[in-house]
């Protein structure tokens, strides 16, 4: 118990660290310790931030036999939509309705909307309802967005409608393109905050670069002193540096890079000190 739960903790350490396949490897020896909801987290690691959706589902699959019931969710929706496994809409209404069994908030809500919409290949108002109704039942209710639980509020109130006015349009009201179906959150606000501000700061660092050999190459040629050179050549690594995580996308998302641009930004603010006291005595200030 004690090593499964070290390794889960080991993998969701990796994975904030942005070391994806070492996070994969610990929360798969986790699962196969015993803690199976470990198989979700690799499968997601695979589908959302590998974009690998063929190595997901198997894993999501396993999960949902061990009786996680979120994993019924994404695996539901890589047959509904093809995602790494060739698209099945019997498959995917299969594990959603195995999904509603367990409990799942999801799968409740999005056989709600494929029913109703007619996603599945024809429209069955009766399941619908049936569907929604477990949905405000299941555990997950109470922690959707208002706006989730004003919709699901809002069919069952039509199907209320429906039943005391029949009409053969009223049963389709909805194009089935699938844009409504509810997953959980994908990636958290936070980590996308996170990932957003550590780019803003390669590109300021960039921008000072190349401010940085403007200025330098300005000095040395009004000033002509050799020693400003050794300022002009300090710039160009850092600079380049700077780009590279533009080339490589890894480099934006792992922290050991991020703190090597953070010592670059002292070296800068070193530089620029420097720069402002050689150009002072050049001046005889």
């Amino acid at each position: 118990m004690e090593r499964q739960e070290n390794l889960k903790q080991q993998g969701i350490a990796f994975d904030k660290a942005g070391e994806k396949e070492k996070a994969i490897e610990a929360f798969l020896k986790a699962a196969e310790n015993g803690d199976k909801v470990c198989y979700l987290y690799a499968g997601k690691i695979y589908q959302l931030d590998l974009k690998q959706p063929e190595k997901a589902v198997p894993l999501f699959l396993k999960a949902a036999e061990n009786g996680i019931a979120a994993a019924y969710n994404h695996a539901s929706l890589a047959y509904k939509k093809g995602s790494g496994v060739p698209a099945d809409l019997a498959k995917a209404e299969e594990l959603a309705k195995k999904g509603m069994e367990a409990g799942d908030f999801y799968c409740c809500y999005n056989l709600g909307v494929w029913y109703k919409n007619g996603e599945l290949g024809k429209v069955d108002l009766k399941s619908s309802k049936e569907a929604f109704e477990k949905a405000k039942l299941a555990a997950g209710y109470q922690k959707a967005k208002p706006e989730v639980k004003e919709k699901i509020n809002s069919y069952l109130a039509s199907f209320e409608t429906s039943a005391s006015n029949p009409s053969p349009a009223g049963s389709q009201n909805l194009a089935s393109s699938g844009k409504h179906d509810l997953k959980p959150e994908e990636a958290s606000e936070d980590k996308k905050s996170e990932k957003n501000w550590i780019l803003a700061f390669f590109v300021i660092l960039a921008v000072l670069g190349v401010a940085g050999i403007v200025l330098s190459s300005f000095a040395a040629t009004q000033l002509r002193e050799p020693g400003w050179y050794w300022l002009f050549t300090l710039f160009i690594p850092m600079v380049t540096y700077n780009v590279c995580p533009f080339i490589f996308k890894d480099m934006k998302e792992k922290p050991i890079y991020f703190y090597i641009d953070l010592a670059f930004a002292l070296l800068y603010i070193v530089a620029i000190l420097t720069a402002a006291i050689l150009w002072q005595k050049a001046k005889g200030l």
